[in-house]
């Protein structure tokens, strides 16, 4: 059976919304875990390539990967699990591993399955979770992972109601299998891609109430040194402008004007809700407050504009 359904989790391989390449990592590691999957990689079966900028190279040892001096060029692998999904790591730290997955290859349940079990696989050789957030997302929020104790790929996020529609028709290439959206009626010229992806998951973990609950009153993380709460979302947003000036970061942060009139909204249901609470209150207050459901409510009409 699918660890998950695509029709529940496809708002989350949206790469208008997560990003083309979202961040995928497993946190806490160590140069022998980094070890372990270069050795699994190379007796998996799997298609691999290790290259250092334009040469290709044999699999390493992860140790002299790791040694490298500061200012060589970051080395990657390209790991095949099946000839169409394509994951690159990045041998940025021994402290975590971090790879890529290209979410246009990653339509439909067929792909999603592959992926889970690429999750699957990482996560049951290290013992430790695997976490997928939006592109640039600084593995604050990850909105999908495998989770050690529960053996299998769960969500962390919740999905926004209602059915996700990519904005125009998904179409293939044949070429290479990937797909694309037939049309896009916004803009792309966005300067700052990274704050955008900041933008969007403070606002994914305002639209969910679960999400709330689990992270920001129980303080269940999802890995360690892990943390968020209602101000760092706030406080997220009011760096980006998106706030106080949303019209101002169209071409920036924001690509429309559809965009900035729900963060718009957005801002002023915040404003009512810290007035009517208190800023300095603490994240139980807010939830229970007979106006967060206003807030809610605006988070995700803001996030269903960004997802268009």
């Amino acid at each position: 059976m699918a660890d998950l359904l695509w029709d529940d989790v496809k708002c989350f391989f949206d790469p208008r919304l997560m990003g083309s390449l979202p961040d995928v990592t497993v946190p806490g590691t160590s140069v022998e875990d980094w070890q372990a999957v270069l050795d699994f990689v190379s007796a998996s079966g799997w298609r691999y390539q290790y290259s250092e900028g334009d040469t290709t190279l044999p699999m390493p040892r992860a140790k002299a990967v790791l040694s490298r001096s500061a200012d060589a060029e970051c080395p990657q692998l390209q790991v095949r699990p099946t000839t169409d999904v394509l994951a690159i790591f990045r041998f940025y730290s021994a402290k975590q591993i971090d790879f890529d997955v290209d979410l246009r290859e990653l339509q439909g349940q067929e792909r999603l399955d592959v992926f889970c079990d690429f999750l699957t696989v990482i996560g049951r050789r290290l013992s430790k979770p695997a976490l997928m957030d939006s592109e640039g997302g600084n593995h604050r929020r990850p909105v999908l992972g495998f989770d050690v104790e529960a053996d299998e790929v769960v969500l962390m996020a919740e999905p926004w109601p209602g059915e996700h529609r990519l904005s125009g028709e998904m179409r293939a290439r044949p070429e290479n299998g990937y797909v694309e959206p037939a049309m896009n009626p916004k803009p792309r010229s966005i300067q700052l891609p990274e704050m955008r992806a900041e933008v969007i998951a403070a606002v994914r973990a305002l639209s969910d109430p679960a999400y709330q609950k689990r992270v920001w009153i129980d303080r269940q993380y999802p890995s360690p040194g892990y943390f968020d709460d209602f101000t760092l979302n706030v406080n997220i947003l009011d760096d980006a402008k998106v706030l106080d000036a949303p019209y101002a970061t169209i071409g920036f942060t924001l690509a429309s004007d559809e965009e900035a009139g729900a963060m718009a909204e957005l801002a002023a249901r915040l404003g009512e809700v810290l007035d009517a609470v208190g800023a300095e209150s603490p994240d139980g207050a807010f939830l229970s407050s007979p106006l967060w459901e206003n807030v809610v409510a605006a988070a995700k009409a803001a996030l269903d504009a960004l997802a268009r």
